[in-house]
């Protein structure tokens, strides 16, 4: 096989199997069935393991991390339709107006299939606190949405996992209900820009907040 073909198709199945674990995660948080959550867990952590190891060929894995992308967004969407208050439209639409109207509208609100997402630049700015703060207050507003924090690193570091729980605290600080939070250290696994060019990589460190809920 070409080397380089098949360390493209791990990169793939890196980003799908990523995309399944945050699914999955915003399932979590509104509730969905722990027997659902654990039997994806089962093939899914097997699965990461084995392509950051480069134990499995690209092929075969992208096949497999699609598969549970797919039904991590199935239960996602299932848990959405049946959670009082969490599948309005009008609530997301609300929300959203909300984040554009206020200073979190610096960090470009946008929508995907988790929710309402939030892109900060890492490390954060001096004026963190007043963010987190902002953050609480819409999450207040808006009980029905619960946090998914995704911190992601230009480099692999030791430190990803205590950065990560130092802002789940400051957001649990500024008001946001602990178990209404979720933290998600995705390393090095969905870059922007291409990790090997020492000039652009930083643009690959930043944080997303996403309000989980209404689609």
């Amino acid at each position: 096989a070409d080397p380089k073909r098949e360390a493209a198709r791990l990169v793939a199945a890196t980003s799908l199997a990523l995309d399944a674990r945050l699914l999955c995660g915003a399932a979590k948080l509104i509730g969905a069935p722990a027997d659902a959550l654990f039997a994806l867990d089962a093939e899914l952590a097997p699965l990461e393991r084995s392509i950051e190891a480069k134990k499995t060929s690209g092929g075969p894995a992208i096949d497999l991390a699609s598969r549970l992308r797919a039904r991590c967004l199935g239960l996602l969407t299932t848990t959405r339709r049946a959670a009082p208050g969490a599948n309005s439209t009008n609530a997301a639409d609300m929300l959203f107006a909300e984040l554009t109207a206020s200073g979190l509208s610096r960090f470009l609100p946008s929508r995907d299939e988790r929710g309402i997402v939030l892109k900060l630049e890492t490390p954060l700015a001096a004026d963190s606190l007043r963010t987190f703060e902002e953050i609480g207050r819409v999450s207040k507003n808006h009980p029905e949405f619960a946090l998914q924090v995704v911190l992601h690193d230009a480099v692999s570091t030791p430190q990803e996992g205590p950065r990560l729980a130092t802002i789940v605290d400051k957001l649990v600080a500024a008001g946001v209900e602990r178990s209404r939070v979720l933290g998600v250290a995705a390393g090095t696994r969905a870059p922007l820009a291409d990790p090997s060019d020492m000039a652009k990589r930083s643009r690959n460190a930043r944080l997303e907040i996403v309000f989980v809920g209404g689609a």
